[in-house]
């Protein structure tokens, strides 16, 4: 075993359109304000007074201050974390595979999101004009009108947008051309298909291998405390290292876009490496080793896919 699973070589004739009734591609696109701007004037005081290059540094100013924007920045990192936590890559047009078993998690989270980023936006507009107030205050003497949008469109600054569309399939080309051309055109759809397979399911792989090596390498480097006074343990891990395991075994039939046996063979394998919680594992060396000997077997049966 040197390669990842194949999509094409066992697969029917057909198979894109198989995986089509199984997944789509998702899109999420959000954008916001940054308030900050390079200030080419005193970039260009700081740059002479120490007889530096023209370019040489940069001096960029926060046009609101931090907290303004900080709930509307939570909440955009959180979206993308979904987003990208329940999808697989797919080429390099920004859209996600998005399989149909995992599609009504990924849309509750993110709608919930979208409802908490709409209400943050409305708390920023309406305190917009204080904002530049204070700021006003704050940046004295770097203080410009003109950085700052009108408080009519500083709305139209920010923007959620959540996409959905088919999978492309060889099948669904139809073009009014020589056939020889189309079938060409057709093979080269394929191709990269099967790339983009090939590419969704290895991100699974490293998910699992980030995921389970993480365990691995923090149980054996966990040394108990001794019981002796003033000892401390050594290599001490957070509940999130059984956590982790579990969120990914939770997602692993959504992201299994192709139906891949094996896939469904390691979130069982991985399901047993969260028998014991971490404070388990902390207490018990048994559990510790057989856990970590568990999880280093999935590595390695895994490593040749990845190599």
């Amino acid at each position: 075993m040197n390669a990842l699973p194949s999509f094409t070589s066992a697969a029917p004739t057909g198979a894109p359109s198989a995986i089509g009734q199984k997944a789509m591609l998702a899109g999420l696109s959000i954008t916001m304000w940054a308030g900050r701007k390079l200030d080419k004037k005193v970039t260009a005081e700081v740059n002479h007074a120490h007889g530096a290059a023209a370019d040489a540094a940069r001096v960029t100013k926060s046009l609101v201050s931090k907290q303004a924007l900080a709930d509307i920045l939570r909440i955009s990192n959180a979206a993308r974390a979904v987003h990208y936590a329940r999808t697989l890559p797919w080429a390099d047009s920004g859209a996600r595979i998005l399989c149909n078993a995992g599609f009504a998690a990924y849309a509750d989270e993110l709608r919930k999101l979208e409802y908490e980023f709409r209400d943050a936006v409305d708390a920023f507009v309406s305190g917009y004009a204080d904002y530049v107030e204070a700021a006003r205050i704050e940046l004295n003497g770097m203080f410009r009108d003109d950085d700052y949008p009108p408080a009519s469109s500083i709305r139209a600054r920010f923007r959620f947008e959540r996409s959905i569309w088919p999978m492309p399939s060889a099948a669904d080309f139809r073009v009014d051309m020589i056939e020889g051309e189309a079938d060409r055109i057709r093979a080269d759809i394929q191709r990269q298909f099967d790339a983009a397979m090939r590419t969704a399911t290895r991100d699974v792989f490293e998910r699992i291998q980030e995921t389970v090596g993480h365990m691995v390498e923090k149980l054996r480097a966990f040394v108990p405390h001794s019981g002796k006074k003033g000892d401390r343990a050594e290599g001490i891990f957070r509940d999130s290292l059984v956590e982790n395991v579990r969120d990914l075994v939770k997602l692993m039939p959504s992201l299994n876009v192709t139906g891949d046996a094996m896939l469904d063979a390691l979130a069982k394998r991985m399901e047993t490496l969260c028998r014991f919680d971490a404070e388990d594992l902390r207490t018990d060396k048994q559990a510790r080793q057989d856990t970590a000997d568990a999880a280093a077997g999935i590595l390695a049966d895994i490593s040749d896919f990845l190599a």
